[in-house]
């Protein structure tokens, strides 16, 4: 009887370990959701163009500012990749970028330190692309 009894305390404090522990995420979570609100809130409205693309270049996001840059609408994306919107010139250097990005993004601490620039500079919505890498 004892063995139970004690089986069953050490399941209540447990069970009150496991609470608190529980209440602690909520709250880091509730932070977290916060923080991520406000973060793509400054995303949205910053005057930067920003894209999130995958390794082939497919855009899978884009801020309001980025749409202005390449004359789009949210409902035009769809399939569209950045590069439909790079020159022909600046196609390749391009490409290598992604490549490199996608052998980088193995260590997710280089892969910070990727920086693409894309600037509209002629009607025909193509983009001269500027490509840094900051050490």
């Amino acid at each position: 009887m004892t063995k139970s009894k004690n089986l069953i305390l050490e399941l209540k404090e447990q069970n009150i370990d496991l609470t608190i522990k529980n209440k602690t995420l909520e709250l880091a979570k509730g932070r977290a959701e916060i923080v991520n609100r406000k973060l793509n809130l400054f995303y949205d409205i910053s005057p930067n163009g920003y894209y999130i693309i995958e390794s082939n270049g497919k855009i899978i996001h884009i801020n309001k500012s980025g749409l202005n840059l390449l004359n789009k609408n949210p409902t035009d994306l769809g399939n569209l990749t950045i590069c439909e919107f790079i020159s022909e010139k600046d196609l390749p250097n391009f490409n290598a970028f992604l490549l490199k990005v996608k052998r980088t993004s193995k260590d997710i601490s280089n892969f910070n330190n990727l920086l693409l620039k894309i600037k509209r500079t002629n009607a025909d919505n193509f983009c001269d692309v500027e490509l840094c890498i900051n050490k």
